[in-house]
């Protein structure tokens, strides 16, 4: 079976995803994963767009956009510092798995609810779309034909909800919990999984500004991503779009 990793990396007019996707592919070329990978950069048309339902109202397109047996779809402004062979082997036998949760830099388990309000006002699972896992299968199928529904339907299915958001239109980690309700959680993603990402968002990491560049020190040495002097053993979602171009000069420099 073909194993491989889809980004997601449409520019807007203010970020430069396919800069991120691009430090992303190096990151893992960096770690000697040598998987194919595939940079999304348009999507065809569809009723379900992104002018109408939001800027991630695409996102559902990934499944039928992989030409992969696997997936792992990442998250652009992510960079990667050891091999993810153990994940890959780990979730085999699984049609889907949604990484569930996130660390701080600490390396610990993130307890912060800052940014989980819906989802614990709503009793929703705690789901980062950020590391997904699909098979091609009718689960993996249903379940994204079930994300792109509920983005065509946000306003009717957000008001359905006990406790709505305020977004007008949904976020990618909002619609993924509603999907997997729906779906079946237990289908959609394992209870403390070690499979999470280090998410570098102020509140997840107590700073003091957005910008954690500008409170923390870091710095990447081969493959050895640390913030603080702490290594990063997880994938490292450093939030700052601006980062990528210094982390690209750096792998660039490394090779």
């Amino acid at each position: 079976m073909t194993q491989g990793y889809i980004i997601h990396a449409i520019n807007t007019d203010t970020v430069d995803y396919q800069s991120c996707a691009r430090v992303l592919s190096k990151s893992l070329r960096a770690v000697g994963d040598t998987r194919p990978i595939t940079i999304l950069t348009k999507f065809p048309t569809d009723t379900v767009s992104s002018v109408t339902h939001g800027p991630y109202a695409d996102d559902w397109q990934v499944y039928e956009q992989s030409p992969y047996d696997e997936t792992f779809k990442l998250e652009s402004d992510m960079i990667v510092t050891r091999s993810l062979d153990s994940w890959w082997n780990s979730l085999h036998n699984r049609d889907l798995h949604i990484a569930n949760g996130c660390r701080n830099y600490l390396q610990h388990v993130s307890k912060s609810r800052y940014y989980r309000q819906v989802n614990d006002d709503n009793l929703l699972c705690d789901l980062y779309n950020g590391i997904t896992y699909f098979k091609k299968s009718d689960l993996a199928k249903q379940f994204f034909l079930t994300v792109r529904e509920i983005f065509a339907n946000w306003t009717e299915i957000n008001e359905s909800l006990k406790h709505p958001s305020q977004l007008i239109h949904g976020d990618t980690d909002t619609v993924y919990a509603i999907a997997a309700q729906i779906i079946g959680i237990e289908k959609c993603t394992i209870p403390n999984s070690p499979i999470q990402f280090v998410h570098m968002k102020q509140k997840i990491n107590n700073g003091m500004v957005e910008d954690w560049t500008r409170e923390m020190v870091w710095e990447l040495i081969g493959t050895d991503f640390r913030i603080n002097t702490v290594s990063q053993l997880y994938p490292v979602h450093y939030h700052i779009k601006s980062l990528a171009t210094k982390l690209n000069n750096i792998y660039d420099s490394q090779i």
